[in-house]
């Protein structure tokens, strides 16, 4: 019987989930999948799906890479020996074969050494540096491994003429290793910003640096890149950022692979087609990793490197067996540890197992603590003894740290290392009782019995009519799925099951037929035939599962890949979203109101309008007349009080405002109303230290919650304000630590709301700047979508004439929204409400119609067609706007090129 789950439901956040489907035109299911996976401004879920390779980070932000290129192109040019020293696992393996090939471009002179598993263990050991130095190597360059290795560096720095280039993305000690260069993302002084890096990933930044200083073609590089996406999902390092980049564009290459080694494992792993980021990640890594869990991992660099195919099949060969063989032991242990478990009557009560055999291979018990956690859903620690030594691997669950857990009980071990949820440990074999007895006095003081009920975390409550073809699609869009990015789960409530039945084998497998509201649809659920006699009672049942288009004789159905079913309400909502961050954020996130679309207007628009709007001329709901800004053209120059801190063009600057230290008043300065809800939502979501200090403000408020914000900000009771320049230009803030500028500025009037800011507080304060280029292109899309440009008059007016011919009448009434949607609908063209009412405008200045307007609502009259061509540079409105297009054009790329010192004069 399977092992009942508790149901955690992801809150559904309606403020970004209704953003997000306005402004990037999905379904609310998408919305809500990538605000669970951590992505909640619409600037990271483009960031998400269109980053591609021209996106990665230049290799040479990160620390030490200029002196790590220098002392490798100085090794080439003298043909000095170069020794990679690698490590056991995939990513080692991977990283290892990577900078052998990719250095063999350039030298003959390089090897490689990976330390054995069983008799050295991990990490760079000193005694095969003295055998590398030994040897005439004069330089190391290490993959995946090293900066824990500060013993037998500074034995080589003391003892050898050897220098030692350490690469590797675990987390550095207090202390780095004295090499020559030391590259990890990871670094307290390293601003390179994407930290998740596997080790194969910042063997490749070497790579890259290499090879552009060798003035090698930028696409070389890219022929490793099936190497480093299989390397990459083995590491299971989060799939986000440039790992999302590298293993998304490289499982392509991996699946058209030229190299022998790779064509011949995917041949003996039985792949076909196209390859998944599964795949890699239970198919072809474990027989990688095979070689080095039973001994010798030699012959795995071997496969990845090989350029005979007779050499590749015969490798390939050896290395299936040995995964079945390594396969066969895992299997051989588990099911004497099973027996252990299930004959011992403590284990059924303990909270922590901890199991030990003179029969297991330390190379697999790793996986058999992995198995049983999930069998046991407890921390399992699995120990193979050897004499009178032994060898631990452990797994917990959530809520049970090991790391502290091993720490409690370190004076029975011999030695510990990890984390949270995985680590490992040698101990004597006279200290295994005391351990076993203090692990589970510990065990019992921190798990409450709580934590040894399976969690399943679940994506939302959705309908079954809302899973479409059309939404599966855009689901497939957040592949490839692995850590940090899970594929999606779904939660339907209240389902009719109409049939049921098992299947497979031994009918170990359940498969269902399900009711919806017109018609039925198939699903089934792998290993959970058990749950047949819930479902032969129940009469309404509480799926979860993950949707899928089947295809078979041509035809493409939806069905249901089912993960656990349900009989009760045995779920929990999620509540780690707080729902008030801000007073107004139910009304924000109502995006279907009527003047919700000034939210997604830049603010800068709206004061342009706002002040083009003397005579009344332009429909603004509660915004008319609300400010007056200052006379910001004669102050476009910093305060010489400003601290710069110029960060533009920065690919990361999301992460970069996660990571700051929020100790006074700070400001974020973004462009669009929606922007300072999401940014503020997401802000406070990531950063539960801020608690409720966080607040946003933008023009489309109402004047009483502007009151509110300003009061509370005036009052102290908020640390970080997203806000605009626009909104933020009227307030005196004399206690400001900080602003940072997201935003770029549209024109010198923007930035002189900027400087007036900074001129009227009397303290120093740092200013970042975090815009960048993209930011143009932005600025100049929302632009454009109210200019009265001539092709979108020509659109307009066709459509005016055509409607009011139509009518056979005069004058006509017509709704702005109407005309609007009739526009767009019609696919002539995609115009903005702003954007028809300044059309309207000039054509009223150069004659060509009158009308009469109340709130919204035209009377229009087309007047007689003149002789004479008209002249659009006779209207005022389109020269005004006009004039501001150009400007924006001109003055954003003076923002973006100008140096930083430079803005303290008038630009």
């Amino acid at each position: 019987m399977q092992k009942q789950k508790i149901w955690h439901i992801k809150e559904n956040d309606l403020a970004t989930q209704s953003i997000i489907t306005k402004e990037l035109g999905v379904s609310p299911i998408l919305a809500q999948l990538m605000v669970n996976r951590g992505l909640g401004t619409v600037e990271q879920i483009k960031n998400f799906m269109e980053y591609d390779l021209s996106s990665l980070n230049n290799p040479y932000i990160l620390q030490d890479m200029q002196k790590a290129v220098n002392r490798i192109i100085e090794a080439v040019n003298r043909s000095e020996k170069i020794l990679i020293y690698g490590d056991y696992d995939v990513d080692g393996i991977t990283g290892t074969a990577l900078l052998v090939g990719a250095l063999r471009r350039l030298t003959d002179h390089v090897n490689y050494y990976i330390p054995h598993r069983i008799k050295e263990g991990y990490g760079l050991h000193k005694e095969a540096v003295e055998k590398a130095a030994g040897q005439g190597y004069s330089l190391i360059i290490t993959v995946d491994c090293g900066i824990s290795g500060k013993e037998a560096v500074d034995w080589s720095v003391q003892n050898t003429k050897t220098d030692i280039i350490i690469t590797d993305h675990h987390e550095p000690p207090p202390v780095l290793p004295a090499a020559l260069a030391v590259i990890n993302p990871k670094r307290k002084d390293c601003e390179y910003p994407f930290k998740e890096l596997a080790g194969i990933g910042v063997a490749l930044k070497l790579v890259q640096a290499v090879y552009a200083a060798a003035n090698m073609s930028s696409e070389t590089w890219k022929e490793y890149l099936d190497i480093v996406c299989l390397g990459t999902i083995a590491d299971v390092v989060p799939l986000l950022g440039e790992n999302r980049i590298l293993v998304k564009y490289g499982l392509p290459y991996l699946t058209k692979t030229s190299k022998k080694g790779l064509i011949a494992l995917i041949k003996a792993s039985g792949l076909r087609g196209d390859i998944t980021s599964g795949q890699v990640g239970f198919v072809l890594a474990p027989r990688l990793n095979a070689a080095g869990r039973l001994g010798d991992p030699f012959m795995a660099v071997e496969l990845l490197l090989t350029e005979d195919e007779a050499q590749a099949n015969q490798i390939a060969v050896v290395l299936d067996e040995k995964n079945r063989k390594r396969k066969s032991v895992e299997d051989a242990a588990l099911k004497e540890a099973i027996q252990m478990i299930e004959r011992e009557i403590s284990f059924k009560q303990s909270k922590v197992l901890v199991l030990a055999s003179e029969e297991w291979h330390p190379g697999v018990i790793g996986l058999v603590a992995s198995r049983l956690v999930e069998r046991y859903y407890k921390p399992v620690l699995a120990i193979a003894l050897d004499g009178e030594q032994g060898k631990g691997s452990a797994r917990s669950i959530p809520g049970f740290n090991l790391y502290q857990a091993l720490e409690h009980c370190g004076k029975n071990l011999s030695g510990y290392g990890g984390h949270t949820m995985a680590a490992g440990f040698s101990l004597k074999r006279e200290s295994l009782d005391n351990f076993i007895r203090e692990i589970n006095v510990y065990a019992d003081e921190v798990i409450s019995e709580d934590l040894l009920v399976p969690v399943m975390n679940l994506d939302g409550i959705f309908s079954l009519n809302d899973i479409t073809e059309q939404v599966i699609a855009e689901i497939e869009k957040l592949a490839p799925f692995g850590q940090a990015n899970p594929g999606p789960l779904l939660c339907c409530p209240e389902i009719q099951v109409v049939n049921f039945k098992g299947v497979g084998k031994e009918g170990e497998h359940l498969k269902i037929k399900i009711r919806k509201e017109n018609g039925f649809i198939d699903g089934i659920g792998f290993n959970l035939a058990s749950y047949s006699e819930m479902l032969a009672t129940a009469e309404r049942v509480n799926l979860a599962f993950v949707p899928e288009i089947n295809e078979w004789q041509g035809k493409r159905h939806i069905s249901l890949r089912i993960k656990d079913i349900q009989a009760d309400t045995n779920i929990y909502r999620d509540s780690t979203g707080s729902q008030s961050i801000n007073f107004t954020l139910a009304q924000e996130a109502n995006c279907s109101t009527k003047n919700t679309y000034l939210m997604f207007q830049p603010e800068y628009i709206l004061q342009e309008i706002i002040e083009y709007n003397t005579s009344n001329q332009i429909f603004l709901p509660d915004l008319s007349g609300r400010l007056i800004f200052p006379d910001a053209n004669l102050q476009i120059s910093l305060s010489p009080d400003t601290i710069i801190t110029d960060k533009r063009n920065s690919s990361e600057r999301i992460n970069r405002l996660l990571a700051t230290e929020f100790a006074k008043l700070t400001l974020i300065m973004v462009g669009c109303g929606y922007q300072t809800v999401e940014l503020s939502r997401f802000l406070m979501k990531s950063r539960p230290d801020l608690k409720n200090r966080v607040r946003f403000l933008h023009l489309s408020m109402r004047e009483e919650e502007i009151n509110m914000v300003i009061n509370d900000l005036y009052a102290g009771k908020i640390l970080v304000l997203v806000t605009t320049l626009q909104s933020a230009s009227g307030l005196k803030l004399s206690d400001l630590n900080k602003i940072m500028l997201f935003h770029l500025p549209f024109t010198r009037k923007e930035w002189g709301l900027l400087c007036y800011l900074l001129k009227n507080i009397a303290v120093s304060v740092q200013l970042d700047l975090v815009f960048g280029r993209h930011d143009r292109g932005i600025n100049q899309q929302r632009l454009d979508s109210v200019m009265p440009f001539r092709n979108n008059l020509a659109n307009l007016f066709s459509y005016l004439r055509q409607v009011i011919t139509k009518a056979g009448k005069p004058t006509i009434e017509l709704n702005l929204a109407a005309i609007v949607n009739n526009l767009n609908n019609n696919k002539l063209v995609r115009l903005s409400n702003f954007m028809i009412q300044l059309g309207m405008n000039v054509f009223k200045e150069i004659g060509l119609l009158e009308y009469q307007r109340e709130g919204s609502n035209y009377q229009v009259k087309l007047l007689p067609t003149p002789k004479e061509k008209f002249n659009l540079p006779e209207s005022v409105t389109y020269n005004r706007w006009q004039n501001i297009w150009e400007e924006t054009k001109l003055f954003s790329q003076l923002l973006l090129k100008t140096p930083s010192e430079d803005f303290y004069y008038k630009l």
